[in-house]
């Protein structure tokens, strides 16, 4: 008898466990209104520029090493519900985009007529956890083009 309960206590468990495909995407976004899939996420904390301390988020897109998305933002000075406006050139934050044909497109600090935000919704300093929102006009300056990203997403850890 006891032997049937724990069988059917293991076999409850396993049945509600959830599965790592339902689990939310670590950085994703839609560029130019086609859904991207990110891979190889890499999470860079404590880059030094401009007197801030930033944390940087990219990865592939589309399995294609050449192709990349990236979501920069100095993330000790700001809290959650905070946004940052990639269109001050305050050093705050960036987002970039490398289109696998030596094409990159930024919106932040150094990119003239961009824009965007990045808004976190969670930052956990103590469990070093960050999540939150990002959308842009990101330029390539010399070519005087632009892609948007929308519906951005990121959640890591650091």
């Amino acid at each position: 008898m006891k032997a049937t309960i724990i069988i059917c206590a293991l076999a409850l468990l396993a049945a509600c466990k959830k599965s790592n495909s339902d689990a939310p995407a670590p950085l994703r976004a839609t560029i130019n209104d086609k859904q991207v899939k990110v891979t190889h996420i890499q999470t860079n904390p404590d880059i030094h520029y401009n007197n801030r301390t930033l944390l940087s988020i990219s990865g592939s897109i589309d399995g294609d090493d050449k192709k990349k998305l990236s979501v920069t933002m100095a993330y000790q000075d700001f809290d959650e519900g905070e946004s940052i406006d990639l269109g001050t050139g305050g050093g705050g934050g960036f987002i970039t985009y490398d289109d696998g044909a030596g094409n990159t497109y930024g919106a932040g600090e150094g990119y003239s007529f961009s824009g965007g935000t990045i808004t976190l919704t969670l930052n956990d300093r103590a469990k070093r956890k960050i999540e939150g929102t990002f959308s842009g006009v990101l330029v390539q300056s010399i070519l005087n083009l632009n892609v948007s990203v929308n519906d951005g997403h990121f959640s890591t850890s650091y």
